[in-house]
């Protein structure tokens, strides 16, 4: 069983938790601890009895192993029902594990951790840490656990909904992973669309697959999705798998995922499942391996009304042009194809699948809605302005032109994102590809010529709603006032002092660019940087006059990129036409670097 009494010895902590528990109500300890070699976990065999209500699912006295790290207080512990006297099925807040057969245990460990213990280091996790507790503690979550499942409490009105655990197992195949885009604005379109139809999938990688379009059972597109430039170019394989949509969730109470086909066909809401597979496949080209989508409506919170369609995938073999001593019949082969793939006691093969909707990809983070869906150009894409679109389009930004006629050099690796194998490459383009790599999402495209310097990007300029400069050239805020851009715009120029000490940013909604605004508030602070200037600060790169540089260290740039990438975002909140102007300085008088708000130029 993989159990063993050998050393280590049972830590003294552990051995004094063990014995606050012996004796508590509920709890019978039935063996000692044991040590699991493959697991390098201590193992506890143990019953927990409960008061049940009659016609209960949930036995009034379950067996258990308790499996604890030997870090103990730190590291795990879990409960798992035995398999022999243990807890049958699984329920909310219980997840199944791959185990060995060895084992006396199951797989499906219960959930008593809270919702929150992935941010154990911020300290906001439950539950005392200190050894004389967290044994008993835990215990005492597993009663609790048990005792609501016994009422089938474990889940109430108002909870985040959880699904049913659903693990795919890998595979070799060719088809690994299926994309979807599949967020909450989308759902009213579903009710007026049919249940079931075909797929026209995106290949991605070497063995994912994007959605590109749903078609009906004639082969009519639906509904299609919109992915970012870097699958433009990829292979789109139309009519290639299938989709079906459920009424309802395909559940096994009292919390379990359908393990076979006979499970999926029971639970199925409105038994909307053989038909449009039958339809669906006898149409899909044979010596392929079929996708099928099973999609059905999700509440954000239980008892809450639906909130988004979604979707689960299971790789299905194509049926057979063919079958020895058979009518080449698609009855024929369709019942032949069902009495070796679809029987009921054949496991489903479900595959992976992943929702790369915007907003399911940016929970982590993202910028505010209505920044999210503004038309970006930005001029500049050097030290500030590469790190800065990077913030932009990492934080929901997709509609974003990028403008800089220059190469990237050497020199400009020390404090740009782009590497030597961009070396000689434009900066926009080579920033560009870059960028569209870094969301499915994203729509970034490049100039690589000076601002403005033809018709065609006039015309393409004039689109946005925000212009960002970060050039720091006086040729180019002229050019942004001579423009006519026909209508109101929002403009922001930034840009950086001399050694980074200080950051200027000016920001102001108009329909041009104001000239002299701009100078009578941006003019003091540079006027007293070139006072203060010595020809012995100034570095230089390479032989002769002819090379100065612009010092500042790559920390410098990237802190001063997210607080630009800030005040975008305070400026873009502020409706008004006025303009804003910020100064913000470096200050590391106490030993501790520092930004300060300034009002008045330094001296």
């Amino acid at each position: 069983m993989g159990l063993s009494n050998e050393v280590p010895s049972v830590p003294y902590t552990l051995s004094e938790a063990t014995e606050r528990v012996q004796g508590a109500e509920g709890i019978c300890l039935l063996n000692t601890w044991k040590w699991c070699t493959e697991e390098q976990l201590w193992a506890l065999h143990c019953k927990i009895t409960i008061d049940v209500p009659q016609d209960c699912s949930v036995p009034a006295a379950t067996d258990w192993y308790v499996l604890v790290s030997h870090l103990y207080p730190d590291g795990i512990i879990q409960f798992f029902p035995a398999k022999k006297n243990g807890l049958k099925g699984l329920f909310p807040h219980q997840y199944p594990t791959a185990v060995s057969e060895s084992k006396p245990w199951t797989g499906d460990f219960l959930c008593l951790d809270g919702h929150l213990h992935a941010l154990d280091r911020i300290g906001i996790s439950t539950g005392p840490r200190d050894w004389h507790c967290r044994l008993k503690w835990m215990f005492e979550r597993a009663i609790e656990w048990l005792q609501r499942a016994a009422r089938d409490d474990l889940v109430r009105e108002g909870d985040h909904f959880e699904l049913p655990f659903h693990q795919p197992k890998p595979n070799g195949d060719a088809v690994g992973v299926v994309i979807v885009s599949e967020g909450s604005e989308n759902l009213p379109d579903w009710e007026d669309m049919p249940v079931y139809g075909f797929l026209d999938l995106r290949q991605v990688g070497n063995n994912g697959f994007a959605v590109h379009a749903y078609r009906d059972p004639s082969k009519q597109i639906v509904r299609e999705i919109r992915w970012g430039s870097q699958w433009e170019s990829s292979r789109i394989i139309p009519s290639c798998g299938i989709w079906v949509r459920l009424d309802g969730l395909p559940v096994i109470l009292p919390w379990q995922q359908p393990k076979n086909w006979g499970e999926l066909r029971r639970v199925c809401p409105n038994r909307r499942l053989n038909g449009p597979i039958k339809k669906m496949l006898l149409q899909v080209s044979s010596g392929t391996q079929v996708p099928l989508l099973i999609g059905f409506p999700i509440p954000k919170v239980v008892g809450g009304q639906s909130h988004l369609l979604h979707w689960q995938a299971l790789l299905l073999p194509a049926i057979r042009q063919h079958y020895d001593g058979f009518q080449d019949k698609a009855e024929s082969r369709w019942k032949l194809y069902g009495i070796s793939q679809l029987r009921d006691n054949k496991p489903l093969p479900w595959i992976s699948l992943e929702n790369w909707h915007p907003d399911t990809l940016s929970t982590r983070g993202r910028l505010p809605k209505m920044l999210r869906e503004k038309k970006v150009v930005l001029i500049g894409v050097g030290a500030l302005g590469a790190p800065l679109a990077e913030h932009l389009v990492r934080g929901g930004m997709t509609d974003i032109t990028l403008i800089d006629r220059e190469t990237l050099v050497a020199g400009n690796l020390v404090r740009h994102p782009l590497t030597i194998k961009e070396l000689g490459n434009s900066k926009a383009e080579a920033l560009r590809n870059r960028l569209n790599s870094v969301s499915p999402h994203a729509c970034v495209q490049a100039i690589s010529k000076a601002f403005l310097s033809d018709a065609e990007q006039a015309d393409q300029v004039r689109e946005a709603d925000l212009i960002i400069d970060t050039t720091a050239s006086d040729d180019v805020i002229a050019q942004l006032n001579r423009f006519d851009w026909k209508q109101l715009k929002h403009f922001v120029s930034m840009s950086i002092g001399m050694k980074a000490h200080q950051f200027y940013a000016y920001s102001v909604r108009s329909p041009n660019f104001p000239l002299d605004d701009f100078h009578d508030s941006v003019d003091p602070y540079i006027q007293t940087e070139r006072d203060c200037l010595k020809d012995d600060d100034i570095q230089w790169e390479g032989v002769g006059c002819y090379h100065p540089v612009f010092e500042a260290r790559n920390d410098d740039m990237g802190l001063w990129a997210a607080m630009a990438t800030k005040l975008i975002v305070k400026f873009a909140k502020n409706i008004s036409t006025k303009a804003d102007f910020v100064v913000l300085k470096q200050c590391d008088d106490s030993g501790i670097p520092q930004v300060l708000h300034c009002n008045m130029p330094s001296t």
